[in-house]
């Protein structure tokens, strides 16, 4: 239950509204439990003693005891919904605020799918608990306690039969809700693997139908759409069996009251008035019993969601260091650098010095490490081994201070559904318009103007208005928008024609020619500029000199250029 003290430890702000609920609740309870004594009155008093003055003065305690119960509900219901709100507005801002700020690796390690499927289901789940499940167990057990002194107060005896369900009860939320936790939690697993399949459809829609893998994929999600079933119904089956059990021990009850109490009247232990009274509290009673005890199961059974949603609300934070730092443009040396991500190892026994003003060409086979090497400077992923920037170990410094000395771009370009001068400004947010202007220029990326609401158009989500090499001449245009220290590119210029490759490429180098750059690339022509070049392999850097020293070392280096050509 650990998971329900943490949820309810998040109301403590709402306290004063918590309090209100449960006033209400308690005004429901005692309205419904003066009711049951009013059906002595009507039956001892009326019916039988025929009274006739006493009968409005039932009706006007009866029609006050409505308003009372109605007060009550609105209380209840209004503010724990209102409650409700206020925390799931709270945890979708601190868990989205929690994704922003954790390690790169947790994405790595996790499927958008499961992401959003606990981003949206679980913490819709979590507003379940609270008006559904909570809001039972503050108002139902209440009326439970005030109904039982009414019918201890009618006839102890009889009660005492009623006594006896209770651990029979404590069972079956045991037993129905341990069953049902199980195949809940299985449920969310499984409803984010269903997201994970839709958000792999809309990002990759074109390759699915240019190689005509529909019906791949629509086999796979099939097979998790049944799992999904499955998972669904082993609930359905545990929540209906369990009210089976419930409304049976119910009617087992029921039927010992209807025969003690019989023989209670006939042998004159008790009056008709009296046992009808009792009678009306136990029927009453039911109903707040079964939906405490559900709510006890459902609350039992929603601990894996409540989990999930905390374990998204304390992720880990990226580590950050101490010291800002005022320039990158010093040595940088890497010592013994290790890669670890998911027990494989990306980059190992990496020794590296960055001199300022470098300009380090990196090439290698597909995988061998190159993009993960440029995401050290940045402190996107965790290494082992030693890194300094100057003096200054890379950990201990801030990463605010790394990242604004840093600009990055690569293949995999970040469009997002907004203009596209928003697209350009995330880079440097104060751009005037004559510094978009240049920058665009220079990355040949004035196609934008050309647009039909020019730079206020949307492009899209993931940018799908526009080419892929459109897209990655929006990279390159942010990059020219800021004034970084050091520069690491990543394939940014994959997708554009050699003619366009060769301009920015020169842009770049001209631009920032006192800055230090690290550009990955396929295409050798990329880094004949550069006055180093790297040879990576199988996480390791095999071969560093000049263009002309690899060349007339004739090995790995000059075996990729000879293919190159």
């Amino acid at each position: 239950m650990e998971q329900i003290k943490w949820l309810l430890s998040n109301l403590k702000h709402y306290w004063p509204l918590v309090g209100l609920v449960i006033f209400g609740s308690i005004l429901e309870g005692l309205g419904t439990s003066f009711m049951t004594y009013l059906v002595k009155r009507i039956m001892d008093d009326v019916f039988i003693l025929k009274e006739a003055s006493k009968l409005y003065t039932i009706l006007y305690l009866f029609a006050g005891a409505a308003v009372v119960i109605q007060i009550g509900f609105f209380l209840r219901n209004f503010l724990m919904n209102m409650v409700s709100e206020k925390l799931l507005m709270h945890f979708r801002e601190k868990m989205f605020e929690a994704l922003l700020y954790s390690k790169v690796d947790f994405f790595i390690n996790h499927p958008s799918g499961d992401i959003i499927s606990r981003f949206n289901n679980d913490i819709n789940a979590v507003k379940n608990i609270l008006i559904d499940y909570m809001l039972s167990l503050i108002k139902e057990p209440i009326t439970v306690l005030l109904l039982l002194g009414v019918l201890i107060y009618r006839d102890i005896y009889l009660t005492i039969i009623i006594i006896f369900a209770f651990p029979i009860i404590s069972y079956s939320v045991k037993y129905f809700g341990g069953k049902k936790a199980k195949y809940v939690k299985l449920n969310q697993e499984r409803f984010g693997i269903i997201n994970q399949h839709v958000t792999q459809l809309i990002s990759g829609i074109e390759n699915i139908k240019i190689f005509g893998a529909e019906e791949n994929f629509l086999k796979r999600f099939r097979e998790a759409n049944k799992n999904l079933f499955k998972a669904g119904m082993k609930t359905i089956f545990y929540t209906v069996t369990n009210s089976i059990f419930n409304q049976s021990t119910g009617y087992i009850v029921f039927g010992l009251v209807l025969l003690y109490g019989g023989y209670r009247i006939v042998h004159g232990y008790t009056t008709a008035g009296n046992f009808i009274s009792y009678i009306t509290a136990l029927l009453l009673i039911q109903m707040p019993i079964m939906e405490t005890q559900k709510g006890f199961m459902n609350m039992r059974s929603s601990i894996p969601l409540v989990k999930r949603v905390q374990e998204m609300l304390t992720l880990t934070k990226e580590k950050d260091g101490f010291i800002d730092i005022d320039s990158l443009l010093v040595p940088i040396n890497m010592k013994n650098v290790y890669v670890v991500v998911d027990s494989k190892e990306i980059l190992k026994d990496i020794n590296l010095v960055i001199n300022p003003g470098d300009k380090i060409g990196i090439v290698g086979p597909t995988g061998a490490g190159k993009s993960t090497l440029l995401d050290i400077l940045p402190k996107l992923v965790s290494y082992k081994g030693d890194v300094y920037v100057k003096d200054t170990p890379l950990e201990n410094i801030t990463n605010k201070s790394v990242r604004s000395k840093i600009a990055l771009a690569s293949q995999h370009v970040f469009i997002f559904n907004d203009t596209a001068r928003n697209n350009l400004l995330i880079a440097n947010p104060n751009a005037s318009d004559e510094l978009i202007l240049k920058a665009l220029k220079l990355a040949k990326a004035e196609f934008l103007l050309k647009l039909k609401n020019g730079l206020d158009t949307i492009l899209g989500e993931y940018g799908y208005t526009v080419s892929g090499g459109e897209r990655q001449r929006i990279a390159i245009a942010r990059i020219f928008l800021t004034n970084p220290d050091i520069l690491l590119l990543d394939e940014i210029t994959s997708a554009l024609d050699v003619h366009t490759e060769q301009e920015v490429i020169s842009n770049i180098f001209e631009v920032f020619k006192d800055k230090t750059i690290l550009i990955v690339a396929h295409r050798l022509s990329n880094i004949t500029a550069c006055n180093r070049i790297l040879y990576i392999e199988d996480g390791r850097i095999l071969e560093e000199g000049t263009f002309e020293e690899l060349i007339k070392k004739q090995g790995n280096f000059y075996a990729l250029y000879k293919k190159s050509r």
